[in-house]
């Protein structure tokens, strides 16, 4: 078996990924913004085995209005911002 971790920009630069990564944010509901990496083993045969999602912690337990203010303060990787349009 083989276990791979790429982060989300190294995701969107190799084209690699277990799953297409729209599948993260319109069928689990999980914002791409908030995941740091994916963590994925593969058996021989082929066949996902396992995957892990990392996200970025939050430093505490904050608001939607707290968040959103910290969100426009906190500088993203412009080809996740990017991706993360496209998604949306």
């Amino acid at each position: 078996m083989k276990t791979v971790t790429k982060t989300i920009a190294e995701l969107i630069d190799s084209n690699e990924s277990p799953l297409p990564l729209e599948v993260i944010p319109n069928h689990m509901g999980i914002n791409l913004c908030s995941v740091e990496a994916v963590t994925w083993t593969k058996r021989d045969d082929g066949q996902l085995a396992h995957l892990m999602i990392h996200f970025i912690p939050s430093e505490s337990l904050i608001s939607g209005d707290e968040f959103a203010k910290e969100m426009e303060q906190h500088q993203v990787n412009p080809k996740i911002e990017q991706a993360c349009e496209k998604l949306h």
